[in-house]
């Protein structure tokens, strides 16, 4: 393939789960006795999580940090089940020649996933909201990366379904592709734009 190392963002990305991840911010509103609109929510939810439990707390005059605490226990115990690795995922990691790298705001209940999916084992580190660093669009733990393991940016491509997955490799000096999961247009120049990891595939090895 054209890139040797690819890393990838989770939510939205890897795992569909962002229906799950919006009827578990549902669940905790409607203990409050709110309803809100679950479609607002996924929708919100690819702008960034904190985006959407502060404008949630806001509307609702909700102590956020009391709201993101109730939302993260009950994050914890959402099913994984449920939630499922896009078509194409595990192609494009086939594919991919050196390291496979994943860098996700969400904390250490990504490995929940992974591990009921045997997917933690195709990737070389997984930072997370707790590994230490700054959030996305933040670059640092992708620099980390590059240092950690001798990197070429020329050979990554860092693969998100959010803008702050592109700024983020904007700002790490690297390309990226923008997987439209749920048809919500990007609006950070991206390398690449797809809906379809099977074509991005295509591409990535006609490149």
């Amino acid at each position: 393939m054209k890139y040797k190392h690819i890393i990838w963002d989770f939510d939205g990305t890897l795992f569909d789960t962002y229906g799950e991840i919006a009827k578990v911010i549902e669940e905790v509103l409607k203990n409050r006795g709110i309803v809100e609109n679950l479609d607002w929510i996924v929708k919100n939810l690819h702008i960034s999580l904190t985006h959407s439990l502060t404008h949630l707390s806001n509307k609702h005059t909700l102590d956020y940090n009391e709201f993101k605490d109730t939302f993260m226990q009950a994050e914890e115990r959402m099913n994984v089940k449920e939630a499922l690795p896009f078509p194409g995922v595990k192609e494009i990691i086939d594919s991919t020649e050196g390291y496979t790298f994943m860098v996700t705001n969400r904390a250490e209940s990504v490995f929940r996933f992974l591990e009921y999916r045997d997917y933690r084992k195709y990737f070389k580190e997984i930072l997370h909201r707790n590994s230490g660093f700054p959030l996305k669009p933040g670059s640092e733990a992708v620099e980390y990366l590059i240092e950690k393991y001798g990197l070429d940016r020329k050979e990554m491509l860092f693969i998100g379904d959010r803008d702050v997955d592109i700024e983020c490799a904007i700002n790490a000096q690297i390309h990226s592709c923008y997987y439209d999961s749920h048809n919500i247009p990007n609006i950070a120049p991206c390398t690449y734009y797809t809906k379809d990891y099977f074509k991005l595939l295509d591409i990535l090895k006609t490149a």
